[in-house]
């Protein structure tokens, strides 16, 4: 899985780079902000785009079990809870449906509209 980060390398006390997830919320920023000042005498890190990151920064790793296409309306119960339904909805496919609509009835894809999906399966190697 891919994200955005810097890494400073060994002088800085660590071999492991740093997520902006993980910097954004010590310094309650948004990730959008990839500039970071630590106090006002630093100078800026330029955090890398997740799109330039390489395998040995990655947290996890993800491997592809199975692709196919289906109904976005095909998907099941349990599928809908895989999603990341919260543990607090009494149905994960009601909750997906209002996430689906929230997400993309606007351009044209709403759930009612019943478009082809991909579903990707994944298992987390690391």
């Amino acid at each position: 899985m891919r994200e955005t980060f810097v890494y400073t390398g060994p002088g800085s006390g660590s071999d492991l780079p740093t997520y902006v997830e993980e910097r954004t919320k010590q310094a309650n920023q948004t990730p959008a902000n990839y500039w970071y000042r630590a106090t006002s005498g630093d100078a800026p890190i330029r955090w890398t785009p997740a799109i330039h990151m390489p395998r040995w920064a990655s947290r996890i790793t993800l491997e592809v079990t199975g692709v196919r296409v289906e109904r976005l309306q095909d998907i099941s119960e349990d599928d809908a809870w895989a999603e990341g339904c919260r543990s607090d909805a009494t149905r994960a496919l009601d909750w997906y449906v209002r996430l689906w609509d929230s997400l993309n009835a606007a351009r044209g894809y709403g759930w009612d509209v019943n478009p082809w999906v991909w579903v990707v399966n994944f298992r987390i190697v690391k």
